[in-house]
């Protein structure tokens, strides 16, 4: 019989933001490893005394109802793998690479964008009331930019690659009624990045729908739609991070080469080119963080190199 003796809390750069940790349960049969890892709890010092309560003996009340939720609902992926605390359905098993947060949590980038994708999805669904979740969406653009949930994409995605104080906040406005043609977009008075939820899905279903045919067509049309159709196997919250990333690939201008004279000139696909930037430092915060291959993860197919050698 394994009897207890430690609780470790342990929390990483991604989980801090998120208001998480990792409880490490080591036993007294030896040795330094973890025997049993209870990872992304939210209130996590709430459990770990619970749990210290437990195993000395003490017959405690039952935990509060956002601890018993926090366990039922407990699912993370770790490299790839889902680890669940409890039985889940296999359709609870999709989409997000975070915490499923419960209603009772607050409130999160992940628990926002969650719901902006179900308002999102029965919007474009066409079959409800458009007015209606249009003032949902509405609301909770206002609560999210309230609690400053943009925060988070701007310290993960803005700060290391702009000096200059830039926030992000969310945003469903609408131009002459209709779903803005941008995803993000740049405020250069109030210093700020605008991301349309609605719009990024939109995106998202579109690229979706994408069928490649090679051709002898525009060479530069036919690459853009290609890797469209590759990233469109990603995640929606993992497309948001992208979308991001490329608006500050527009900011640093990593697009524009100067001639001589000091001529600025556009590099021709400048779409694309500023989504190939801001792919390729997805997967590098997808390695530093969580040592996930992207590529890997939604198996994506694309290299560069492919399209400038013609192989």
């Amino acid at each position: 019989m394994r009897v207890s003796s430690e609780i470790l809390v342990t929390s990483r750069i991604i989980q801090c933001w998120f208001g998480l940790a990792d409880l490490e349960i080591q036993t007294a049969s030896g040795g330094f490893e973890a025997g049993m890892t209870l990872e992304g709890v939210l209130e996590y010092e709430e459990l770990r005394k619970c749990l210290y309560t437990r195993m000395r003996g003490f017959v405690s009340p039952a935990p509060p109802a956002e601890l018993k939720n926090q366990f039922d609902v407990l699912l993370v992926p770790h490299r790839g793998a889902w680890k669940t605390t409890s039985p889940v359905s296999t359709a609870s098993r999709k989409s997000f690479q975070f915490l499923d947060q419960t209603s009772m949590a607050k409130r999160t980038l992940t628990s926002c964008w969650k719901q902006f994708e179900k308002l999102s999805l029965d919007y474009l669904g066409g079959e409800k009331d458009c007015a209606a979740i249009a003032k949902k969406l509405e609301t909770l653009t206002s609560r999210t930019n309230v609690d400053k949930i943009g925060g988070a994409l701007e310290t993960l995605f803005v700060q290391p690659h702009i000096t200059q104080k830039i926030a992000v906040a969310f945003s469903v406005e609408f131009e002459d009624d209709e779903i803005p043609s941008w995803q993000t977009r740049y405020d250069d008075e109030a210093s700020r990045v605008i991301v349309h939820p609605l719009s990024i899905f939109k995106f998202i279903s579109d690229i979706r729908k994408i069928v490649v045919v090679e051709h002898d067509g525009d060479f530069i049309d036919l690459r853009y739609a290609s890797f469209l159709y590759e990233i469109g196997k990603m995640s929606s919250v993992y497309l948001l991070f992208l979308l991001v990333l490329q608006r500050v690939a527009y900011l640093l201008e990593i697009a524009h080469l100067e001639k001589r004279g000091g001529l600025i000139e556009v590099a021709e696909g400048e779409a694309y080119h500023t989504l190939l930037w801001a792919f390729k430092e997805l997967e590098g915060f997808a390695q530093r963080t969580r040592g996930d291959s992207v590529r890997a993860m939604f198996a994506i197919s694309w290299y560069e190199s492919d399209w400038i050698t013609g192989r």
